[in-house]
């Protein structure tokens, strides 16, 4: 019998190992599996190494998936149960509230219909927030095992074969075995020739066949070489942005080259587009005006590759412990920039570690400022419960970083406040890392 949740009503499905999220390809790009018996769901979160980290730092780990395991009956689902407050937040970290008795998303769209569908949702959302322990890693037969999976891109139940093709580049193209000699498209050093973007300024966007307006955005990665960022003109020719934001795109910043690009001109609301192989899908939106701009990126978009970029921010090996670090600022949706999330994410996990090592102490206090003064438009006083000030201290109680008028709602979740002291933490660590040269 499905058990109500206050409005909401859940029941766990039976079914065999089929794939209910991730990437459409995910060997590359990652996926989530799962059977359910009707009582419990067991979940499996493929992660690809190279999705995380690249191909630099995904030759120390010297294997291609990494995985994380997770169990749940009702109960552990239930949003007014035991576990109400990790399962609340893990439904706003991934863009879904409840409401009429309805999974919905933030532009109020019912994104799960019936209680099958919402149990499941609300599993995805609890192991992309973080819960479960880590699962086998390896090679796809070690993550995958015996199982038979009804995958999204098979029509009949396969197993690890149909992500084995993984492991044949990462043995190529990060470990630099060879292949038989059928290494088509190698260079003769055995890497894989680099693809430099080309520039389209002034093609049209009719090409793409997406339906692009004025002021929307186009960008496209390349492997080795900086991204192309475009903008749509009024005769729908694409065109590169203003030198005011070419640094940004030049170092791979593309979300924040877009947000400053939008605040710059003023502009309400745009739509963001990615190419890759020569075809563009839509991948996000931005609305802003000149005090500021924000993008949000689409549920389940993975862009771009990141072994496409170059990130010299990879030194030293992932062990278990940063690995789980790193996994929790990958998560968290303020390291989220398209391209940049893995490299923020690392980064975080590695001044955070280096501070506790060095016996630095993060404190918090009531902002002693008239924060109604400075928290902007785009927030409501009457929904502030408190402002506070945060201060770094090194081992011989010396101040190595601040930050002030960082406001808490009155309706924020224990757990998502303790997140967000957490993330603020780590980037004051991690400022006072590069200042020391330490990172």
């Amino acid at each position: 019998m499905p058990r109500r949740n206050g409005k909401l009503e859940l029941r766990i499905p039976t079914f065999s190992w089929k794939q209910i999220g991730g990437d459409m390809h995910p060997g590359a790009h990652g996926g989530l599996i799962a059977e359910a018996d009707g009582d419990h769901i067991e979940l499996i979160s493929i992660q690809p190494v190279r999705d995380f980290v690249g191909d630099s730092e995904a030759k120390d780990v010297g294997h291609p998936f990494w995985s994380k395991e997770a169990w749940f009956d009702l109960e552990d689902l239930d949003p007014d149960g035991p576990n109400a407050k990790e399962v609340l937040s893990a439904l706003q970290s991934v863009g879904m509230r409840i409401e009429r008795g309805e999974l919905v998303a933030d532009a109020g769209d019912v994104i799960a219909v019936g209680p099958e569908d919402r149990a499941i949702a609300i599993a995805d959302a609890l192991v992309q927030y973080g819960r479960g322990d880590e699962g086998p890693a390896g090679w796809a037969k070690d993550v995958i095992g015996d199982r038979k999976i009804k995958w999204w891109g098979s029509k009949e139940p396969e197993g690890y074969e149909y992500i084995a093709d993984e492991d044949d580049e990462f043995r190529r193209e990060v470990l630099g075995e060879e292949d038989d000699g059928e290494n088509e498209g190698l260079e003769e050093n055995g890497r894989m020739a680099e693809y430099r973007p080309p520039d389209r300024s002034g093609v049209s966007v009719e090409q793409f066949g997406v339906g692009a307006q004025e002021s929307d955005y186009f960008f496209e990665y390349g492997s080795g070489h900086s991204p192309k960022l475009y903008e749509v003109t009024r005769g729908g020719k694409l065109v590169g942005l203003p030198p005011s934001v070419q640094h940004l795109v030049k170092d791979g910043h593309i979300g924040k080259a877009i947000e400053k690009a939008a605040a710059d001109l003023g502009q309400h609301a745009g739509v963001v587009f990615e190419i890759r192989n020569g075809e563009a899908r839509q991948v996000g939106n931005v609305e802003g005006n000149r005090h500021g701009a924000k993008i949000t990126w689409m549920r389940g978009v993975r862009v771009p590759n990141m072994r496409q970029t170059k990130m010299p921010f990879m030194r030293g090996k992932i062990d278990s412990d940063l690995k789980k670090r790193y996994e929790f600022f990958k998560s968290f949706g303020g390291t989220g920039h398209v391209g940049h999330a893995a490299e923020t994410s690392l980064l975080l996990a590695r001044a955070e570690r280096l501070a506790e090592e060095r016996g630095w102490e993060a404190s918090w206090r009531d902002e002693e400022e008239d924060w109604n003064s400075f928290l902007g438009d785009f927030e409501k006083i009457e929904e502030i419960d408190t402002v506070e000030y945060c201060v770094l201290k090194d081992d011989h109680d010396n101040v190595i970083g601040s930050l002030g008028g960082i406001s808490f709602a009155k309706k924020t979740p224990h757990g998502e406040s303790t997140n967000y002291r957490r993330y603020v933490e780590a980037e004051l660590a991690l400022e006072a890392a590069h200042e020391k040269d330490l990172l």
